[in-house]
């Protein structure tokens, strides 16, 4: 729901146009992945999420966040991308993280993500140059 999103990410959705969205949780354990892309009219959502602390200036600067997005080899290891929905590689905008992970100490670090058995964390991407929102959970 527009109102969950919201909460989650600290800024109201509900102007936004979904422009796509699928779910496939509801398997084993509630395991799957949620996808919503949102069409903003305006700047309102950017300018509320530019002062808020949990939002951070694109490009991702953390190795674990890469690797859900992405993928990305660190070391010998290769991790990810973990989402089957492909994230565009946003240039100009701000990204979100939260660690919904029963063991996460904080939900706003992501550099235990990758040594779980389990994911359950929540992403989103904000794209400035086209007022467009990219939301998923994914839970395994």
């Amino acid at each position: 729901s527009y109102e969950e999103i919201s909460v989650m990410l600290g800024a109201d959705v509900s102007s936004a146009e979904v422009v796509s969205g699928s779910d496939s949780h509801g398997g084993f354990h509630g395991d799957g992945e949620r996808y919503m892309e949102f069409q903003f009219e305006d700047d309102t959502f950017e300018n509320t999420i530019q002062k808020d602390n949990t939002w951070h200036a694109l490009p991702v600067k953390e190795a674990p966040i890469e690797a859900l997005l992405y993928g990305k080899t660190i070391g010998e290891i290769t991790y990810g991308p973990y989402f089957q929905k492909e994230f565009p590689r946003v240039e100009k905008g701000y990204y979100f993280f939260y660690d919904r992970h029963g063991e996460s100490a904080d939900p706003f670090d992501a550099s235990k993500v990758l040594g779980r058995s389990s994911l359950n964390v929540t992403v989103a991407l904000y794209d400035a140059e086209q007022d467009t929102l990219y939301f998923a959970e994914l839970d395994t």
